[in-house]
């Protein structure tokens, strides 16, 4: 018999009516649990295990313990809760208490899938991810980032099935299936293998040409101008390199200092964010690659739509990590993108929706372009959504799964 494609899988996968998703979130954890009758032991506590520590208590629910594989805080108190290594946590409660995982880096490759199997050789009973508490209680505990309830993809099922059928390869493909199964059922067990190419440059899909004008959107400390300058050796285009985080564009600059004066001509640096219109902006800045908008940042600066800042010019090679903000940037992007069609590099893993919004509103710019995604790091991480004009294709497309 022939294997269901992935497209198919999809929709056999979506075919779960909402009634018993919404079931699903709100029953799962209890089941697991018992309705928290039996004792709660939370693994991890770092700041995930304090967030749902918080929450349960709001609840009236009371963890008996922290357990957490850092030796340094075994013993010690967590916002009122001692700190157990895993083997006393396991000898103490393994057979008595449910172990709730709260210990979650997407950028972390089987991480939960590892300290589950940890437990299990411990010879603890019940072990749960934080995730089901998080679905049944999503008024406490979401939005968390890069986190949503089950019932997101399914009432854009539509959608999201659109955007699998617009990808050009069978790897995104299984990618797309493989993030879906992760969001709706956290099934890590369908994830391709991480790409081994460089970020931002996918060598089969594309290849850089020597007057390339590159808009680094989310330029951080220049890492990626590094990158593509050392593939260009002979470089006479421009760069324009956006960083709105104050010491990440210091650290830009200085960069960009350090390089031959015909290259540092090229480039023009700015310290503003992207979006699809012009406005002031609170920024969370924290001299990290994980800087962003947000209501609580300490910082203001200008977000200006990527048309007004090119004014005409055609960019050839766009790139965008800019923390969630993708989707507007795009939309403030349209004109020169639909007009010169450049390559496009797009993160598409900081909001659940964007793994199928990004895609579909790039198709909505130009069907001349093929868009392929590709996973970097972890098991939900670092995912690229790659948009490239059939000009510039390198690889044959295939046919059939």
């Amino acid at each position: 018999m022939k294997k269901a494609s992935y497209v198919d899988q999809l929709d056999e996968l979506l075919t779960e009516n909402i009634q018993s998703v919404q079931s699903r979130q709100k029953n799962t954890v209890v089941e697991l649990t018992d309705s928290f009758k039996i004792l709660i032991v939370l693994f991890g506590a770092g700041n995930l295990g304090r967030k749902l520590l918080a929450g349960l208590r709001s609840l009236g629910i009371q963890p008996v313990v922290f357990a957490d594989n850092n030796s340094a805080l075994w013993g010690k108190s967590v916002d009122g809760l001692v700190v157990f290594s895993p083997e006393e946590a396991a000898r103490k409660y393994g057979t008595s208490a449910v172990f709730v995982i709260a210990i979650w880096n997407p950028a972390k490759e089987a991480l939960f899938r590892s300290i589950n199997q940890q437990l299990v050789n411990l010879k603890c009973s019940r072990i749960i991810s934080f995730a089901p508490i998080f679905w049944k209680y999503p008024e406490i505990f979401l939005p968390h980032p890069a986190f949503d309830l089950p019932c997101q993809v399914y009432d854009q099922s539509d959608e999201v099935k659109f955007a699998m059928q617009l990808l050009s390869d069978s790897l995104s493909r299984h990618e797309f299936l493989a993030q879906i199964q992760i969001q709706t059922h956290l099934d890590y067990s369908s994830l391709p293998p991480l790409c081994q190419e460089e970020q931002y440059f996918s060598d089969d899909l594309f290849s850089l040409t020597s007057n390339e004008f590159f808009v680094d959107c989310g330029a951080f400390d220049g890492d990626t101008i590094r990158y593509f300058l050392k593939g260009q050796p002979g470089f006479t285009g421009k760069i324009l390199a956006l960083e709105p985080d104050p010491e990440n564009y210091k650290r830009l600059n200085e960069y960009i200092k350090t390089l031959d004066k015909d290259i540092q001509q090229s480039i023009l640096t700015m310290p503003v964010a992207v979006s699809a219109q012009r406005e002031k902006v609170k920024f969370s800045a924290t001299g990290t690659i994980s800087a962003m908008i947000s209501e609580e940042g300490e910082y203001e600066v200008d977000c200006i739509p990527l048309d007004d800042l090119l004014a005409g010019n055609a960019p050839t090679y766009i790139k965008m990590d800019i923390e969630g903000a993708e989707l507007d940037a795009l939309k403030g992007a349209r004109q020169s993108i639909s007009k010169h069609l450049p390559v496009l590099a797009i993160c598409v893993y900081h909001l659940p929706e964007h793994l199928w919004k990004i895609p579909s509103y790039i198709h909505s710019l130009s069907p001349r372009y093929h868009l392929f995604l590709r996973r970097y790091l972890g098991d939900k991480w670092e995912i690229v959504c790659y948009a490239v004009p059939d000009f510039r294709l390198n690889t044959k497309l295939p046919h059939d799964e």
